[in-house]
């Protein structure tokens, strides 16, 4: 059976989301070693199944080279594709489509135009009319993609993704600050919640002066963000920007827990389980599919979406000790294995191909 996948970016060449699950799915497809997996994005590639569109650049110019340059030299059985605006649909091959998120709602949350969340929606129609399955990460996007887009839920198959565990020296709690430091990582969005956050940030100091939040990433409400933070005791806020993946390691090993409040649109919540691999709690918020990535470690974990007091109040109780243990936290992390992942995956591909 022969396996296309089509995604974005490479996550070597643009930190993301969408981009760490395209990379870590496709290898651990290629790695069962059960199927001729071909798997293209933009960026530079590293393993003998990757291919490329070459180096990313502006919008127009992506999307002419990612439906006219072919990945392989023969039709796929199957072709997944995870990015709306890229790739294309090889006459005969069946058709699958990861739907990570809503991507022309989460310009309205954004406060993009009007025209431009139509147009983005109009592309999400197209690439979504006649698949033959679509693959999401939780019930709440099985939900969103049937009501607002009209896929059948015969169609829509939930598999949740894995994570990559670290090693014992990385989650262990030796290395933890002597300060309390909790950790965001998160694009620097309006619906990523990072705003309640640092509204629940003044209760936390008020409580524990010594406490420290480190945000890691970037976005359009940088500067925003900034300026909310400066209302806060100074020292008690750092903005980190983006990070590698060892400087990323290094922070989540000071850290004693992380924090994940968005407000809208969360399909799933990746991010989390990631924390719970490096043995750090992670407090989130009841929206999509987040509450399910601690319900086996701990369910006061999750708090109301875009309540700063709630928020507030659950941080200081992880802090003060009320937080599961590194080894409860990896533990729960490895309920999600990329190589169970890669066979439900396989198993999709094979029923469609049959």
């Amino acid at each position: 059976m022969k396996i296309q996948m089509q995604g974005s970016e490479w996550f070597d060449s643009r930190p993301g989301g969408l981009n760490r699950y395209f990379t870590n799915l496709s290898g651990a497809l290629a790695d069962l070693g059960v199927a001729n997996i071909k798997a293209v994005a933009f960026g530079q590639v590293k393993d003998s199944y990757q291919e490329t569109w070459g180096a990313p650049g502006r919008t127009p110019r992506n999307i002419i080279r990612s439906r006219s340059r072919r990945a392989g030299d023969v039709r796929p059985d199957i072709l997944d594709r995870h990015f709306a605006l890229y790739g294309y649909w090889p006459t005969g091959s069946r058709r699958v489509f990861h739907f990570h998120g809503p991507w022309a709602e989460e310009s309205v949350v954004s406060g993009a135009s009007p025209l431009r969340v139509l147009a983005k929606r109009s592309v999400e129609k197209a690439a979504y009319r006649n698949i033959d399955a679509a693959v999401v990460l939780s019930a709440s996007f099985k939900e969103l993609l049937h009501d607002d887009y009209q896929v059948p839920l015969n169609k829509i198959h939930i598999i949740q993704p894995g994570v990559s565990m670290v090693s014992p020296n990385l989650s262990s709690t030796d290395r933890q600050s002597d300060r309390p430091l909790v950790v965001c990582v998160r694009r620097l969005e309006k619906r990523m919640g990072i705003d309640v956050l640092l509204e629940s940030w003044r209760q936390v100091v008020r409580s524990l002066p010594d406490a420290r939040l480190a945000i890691v990433g970037v976005g359009s409400q940088d500067a925003d963000l900034r300026a909310l933070a400066q209302k806060l005791p100074i020292g008690s806020v750092q903005f980190m920007g983006r990070l590698s993946d060892e400087m990323l390691d290094e922070i989540y090993a000071k850290s004693w827990m992380t924090v994940v409040p968005s407000v809208a649109l969360e399909g799933f919540g990746l991010i989390s389980i990631e924390s719970q691999a490096r043995g750090r709690p992670v407090v989130v918020t009841n929206v999509g599919g987040l509450a399910g990535t601690v319900a086996g470690l701990d369910t006061s974990l999750v708090v109301p979406p875009a309540s700063s007091e709630a928020l507030a109040e659950r941080i200081i109780g992880a802090l003060e000790g009320n937080r599961p243990s590194s080894e409860q936290c990896i533990a729960s992390a490895g309920r999600f294995n990329w190589e169970n992942v890669a066979r439900q995956h396989l198993s999709l591909y094979q029923e469609l191909a049959n």
